[in-house]
């Protein structure tokens, strides 16, 4: 009982530290996949804990309660992984997990659940059995696909900017899935019980790392941001630029022209208000204007996003706040407009960056 109980107190440890580093991340930044990750951990952690204190002293109830506090865990992935690939959640993983949550808290309470077994140290420690045992094992299974699916993934599409935080966070995620499934499959767990748990604890804390040093991490699939434009809506001049992927180029002053065309347009033959969106085939180019100061700001991505709409109010806002002075004059000297990089840095904090 002691080996058991000394690797899954260290299992509790690691997911414990995890939820820190992603509750600490939740405060600062309040970005969605934090919150996902962080209840993951501490209900991973939770668990883990109570299933030491059940081996310390052979308690088949505290057994059963580790295996439910553990099991918001499917819910949390599945948050984690729809809100990092698509922002939104997926209603089939909200089916399949319901379907499996409910399989488990209908069997973990059975009669016959857990039953004792011996390891090959001869240590006493209990196990599930039956039904309970399959459907505790399926969560584990899928969540274990689907993580390691995303972060697979997330680091095939990371820039090179975050590409070192983004293999450290598929090596945890390798850990966390693929590494308990075989010590699973294998028999380990039935030599030194708790391993399966000590390696999920392990990758979630390269995880957890990973995400809290590199927010980014969360916004490299959802959508990817090409280009930002400053555009006077009176000249059509372009006023400012910026650049998150120079793999799309455009004419600035070529679509700053366009742009002010086009909104002259609807606002005189339609008479419905500023338009918001231009969608192209694998392009969606977001659309906003400050009318105090007659300024065009347009945001080229793949996808558009809340939050994406939110980040381009707040840097047009900004940007005429900042520069009143300059935008105030008949002759816009652009090149003291140059500095506004550091606002995309505070209002587009999430946005990955292509260009080295």
């Amino acid at each position: 009982m002691l080996v058991a109980a000394t690797i899954l107190f260290l299992a509790s440890l690691a997911e414990l530290l995890a939820f820190y580093y992603t509750f600490k991340g939740y405060r600062v930044k309040h970005y969605p996949h934090f919150k996902f990750m962080f209840i993951t951990w501490f209900s991973l952690g939770l668990g883990s804990l109570l299933l030491a204190i059940a081996y310390l002293n052979l308690n088949t109830w505290v057994y059963r309660l580790a295996f439910i506090v553990s099991a918001p865990l499917g819910l949390a992935i599945m948050g984690l992984v729809d809100t990092i690939s698509q922002e939104r959640i997926r209603y089939e993983n909200l089916f399949i997990n319901t379907v499996i949550l409910t399989g488990l808290l209908i069997f973990v309470f059975s009669p016959n659940s857990v039953v004792i077994n011996t390891t090959v140290l001869g240590e006493t420690t209990p196990a599930l059995s039956g039904p309970a045992d399959f459907f505790v094992t399926l969560l584990f299974l899928y969540t274990g696909i689907l993580w390691l699916y995303f972060m697979a993934k997330l680091h095939y599409y990371a820039p090179p900017s975050i590409k070192r935080f983004s293999k450290i966070n598929l090596i945890g995620a390798i850990l966390a899935a693929p590494g308990s499934i075989v010590a699973f499959a294998t028999g380990f767990i039935w030599i030194f019980p708790g391993t399966d748990f000590l390696l999920i604890g392990i990758g979630g804390l390269l995880c957890a790392y990973s995400f809290n040093k590199q927010p980014k991490l969360g916004y490299v699939l959802p959508f990817k941001a090409y280009r930002l434009i400053c555009v006077d809506a009176i000249s059509g001049t372009p006023l400012y630029k910026y650049d998150w992927d120079a793999s799309t180029i455009i004419d600035e002053a070529l679509l700053s022209g366009a742009l002010q065309g086009i909104s002259m347009i609807l606002q005189e033959s339609v008479q419905k208000g500023e338009i918001q969106e231009i969608r192209f085939d694998e392009a969606i180019l977001m659309f906003m204007r400050v009318r105090r100061k007659n300024v065009y700001f347009a945001l080229l991505v793949s996808k558009s996003s809340q939050i994406l709409m939110e980040g381009l109010h707040m840097f047009g806002h900004a940007f005429v706040s900042h520069y009143d002075s300059v935008l105030s004059q008949d002759l816009v000297d652009i090149e003291r407009l140059s500095d506004a990089d550091l606002l995309i840095q505070e209002t587009f904090p999430y946005i990955p960056q292509y260009i080295e």
